[in-house]
C-alpha cells in the first residue's frame, strides 16, 4: 500500500528507471530499499511514456481525484479485477 504515494522522480532519474529505490514505511515510518526488475524497469518507462508527468507527479495518480494518488481502496479493487479476469478470483 505504500507503492501507491511513490512520485516519479523516487524511480526515473534523467529518463532511466532505477535500479533501486526507497519507499518510507506509513505504519514504522522506516525506509525500505526495494529492487526494480529489468521488465518492472521496461514496464514503468512504458507506462510513463504513455502517462507523462513531471517528477513530483505520482506514479500510480487516481483518477477520481486529479493531483492525488491512487487509494488503497482503489489499487485493492483493480488487483481484485485483474484477478478475476485471469481465473484466478475461483480458487
Amino acid at each position: 500500500c505504500d507503492l501507491v504515494r511513490l512520485r516519479i522522480g523516487q524511480l526515473v532519474v534523467n529518463a532511466t528507471a532505477r535500479h533501486r529505490a526507497t519507499v518510507i514505511q506509513q505504519k514504522t515510518e522506516q525506509p525500505v530499499q526495494f529492487e526494480l526488475t529489468e521488465q518492472t524497469r521496461d514496464s514503468l518507462l512504458a507506462w510513463l511514456a504513455r502517462r507523462c508527468g513531471a517528477l513530483e507527479d505520482y506514479v500510480f495518480p487516481s483518477r477520481a481525484h486529479g493531483g492525488e494518488h491512487l487509494s488503497t481502496r482503489q489499487y485493492a479493487r483493480l488487483v481484485g479485477d485483474w484477478v478475476a479476469a485471469v481465473g484466478l478470483g475461483r480458487l
